[in-house]
């Protein structure tokens, strides 16, 4: 969305202790899991587009939105057929809270803390990528 993706995030311990126990979610769960971190990534990025001094090319933030989108609405439908089996692990109110609360931050944002988001989104959907093609 613009240049090369700053290598700094915020705090990789957090991250870790988010993702540590969805390999052994069922594959409903780790769906559930998976949308919920989609559907924060593009509030989040909904909110960036409002922030003022927006640096990002718009077509290609533009584009990155309408694929979150796509993917949630994706996922919900899948979620709508199976959530019968599913659980409510924890994981999924840690998921939630951890991107409320950067989002909620996010508004006080400089372009540079929006970089730090960035780079920490790009390490999420590298991580949720990796979590959706486990296989049980």
């Amino acid at each position: 969305m613009g240049d090369a993706v700053t290598q700094r995030i915020s705090n990789p311990q957090t991250l870790n202790r988010l993702y540590e126990h969805t390999t052994n979610l069922q594959a409903v769960e780790r769906i559930i899991f998976i949308h919920e971190a989609v559907n924060s990534i593009h509030e989040l990025y909904i909110n960036y587009a409002k922030h003022d001094g927006v640096t990002w090319d718009p077509k290609k933030l533009q584009e990155f939105q309408v694929k979150l989108h796509r993917q949630a609405s994706e996922l919900q439908q899948c979620i709508r057929k199976l959530k019968s089996r599913a659980s409510h692990p924890s994981s999924y109110k840690k998921i939630k809270t951890y991107f409320k609360r950067l989002l909620l931050e996010s508004k006080n944002y400089s372009t540079s803390d929006w970089e730090a988001v960035r780079a920490e989104v790009l390490i999420h959907l590298r991580r949720l990528d990796i979590l959706g093609s486990v296989e049980q």
